[in-house]
């Protein structure tokens, strides 16, 4: 499958997948494609807090000394972005607050002209209005607790899986390297909380790579702990044109309160764009997230490869 191919089916046929139903569509179709390359592929679902959540397992865990984990549920939108920051997100507060709640903001200033149009017409009416308002920017709560997904997920969160999907074509079934496609991270990192919870349950200790936006960009950055440090220059001296690699270094601390925190020793691969000093992930979570680059996919799956 080219990169178009893998575009249009995963990017825009199964781009949608908020409910059970459309999940299981995604775990069929990457049933197809990589247990043609020898790798076994199953589902684990679990329910919390009324919201069931399906992590879809590639390879042996048991045997695997290196996971390639990623998230592969919609993410929310954003309005405004200036660019995202995988590994410690920098959103400004305010503009976090403001599209997470934008269908409950817009709700409550259609409610407070209603209640005014209303309320020099009928008292009682004005109430009932206010009511049904009140019902309904509850229920939108309820059901889109992070606002509103994103339809266009080239890079966030499909461009991962392209690598994954490059790298088992390549690996064809080795057993010392399996991956995890994580779900409702963007919700409440109930993905992440099932994978932790499996591994040591388990009593397994693999190394893990988290794959976040690497399709699109010029520069990758290696964040993790001085643990990892040596991996990430072993693999940082294997890159290609066009992608750079840099690594970073976190501390423990840093680190706990980052996208890691439940996989303190895994390096976490993500590539964006470097503008003078400021490294970010442009157009995800915009509808602009509409391409990922071959040449940035392939740069990656090298890297990854030859270095694990």
């Amino acid at each position: 499958m080219n990169l178009d191919e893998f575009v249009l089916k995963y990017a825009v046929l199964l781009s949608k997948r908020t409910s059970i139903k459309q999940k299981k569509l995604v775990l069929t179709a990457i049933h197809q494609d990589f247990s043609a390359f020898g790798y076994e592929v199953k589902g684990i679902t679990e329910k919390r807090k009324g919201r069931v959540s399906l992590n879809i397992q590639i390879g042996d865990l048991h045997q695997a000394k290196t996971l390639i984990v990623a998230p592969y549920d919609m993410p929310p939108r954003r309005f405004f972005s200036k660019g995202y920051h995988p590994f410690r997100e920098e959103d400004s507060y305010l503009l976090k607050i403001f599209s997470e709640n934008i269908l409950a903001l817009g709700s409550i200033l259609l409610a407070f002209g209603a209640f005014l149009i209303t309320s020099n017409i009928n008292a009682i009416l004005s109430y009932v209005v206010l009511g049904l308002f009140t019902a309904f920017i509850l229920t939108l709560t309820l059901v889109f607790p992070t606002g509103l997904s994103c339809n266009y997920t080239a890079n966030k969160n499909n461009s991962s899986l392209a690598v994954m999907l490059n790298m088992a074509e390549r690996l064809k079934g080795r057993k010392d390297i399996a991956f995890v496609l994580l779900d409702h991270v963007s919700l409440n990192h109930h993905g992440e909380l099932m994978l932790s919870t499996l591994l040591t349950k388990s009593n397994l200790n693999p190394m893990i790579i988290y794959l976040d936006c690497v399709g699109y960009g010029n520069v990758a950055v290696l964040s993790g702990s001085a643990e990892n440090q040596v991996l990430a220059k072993k693999l940082s001296a294997l890159a290609k044109e066009p992608v750079r690699f840099e690594t970073k270094t976190y501390t423990q601390n840093e680190i706990l309160l980052s996208t890691l925190n439940r996989f303190p020793k895994a390096l976490y691969v993500s590539v964006g764009i470097l503008k003078g000093k400021h490294w970010s992930v442009p157009k995800v979570r915009t509808p602009k997230d509409n391409e990922i680059s071959d040449e940035v996919i392939q740069s990656i799956t090298h890297v990854l490869v030859e270095g694990l």
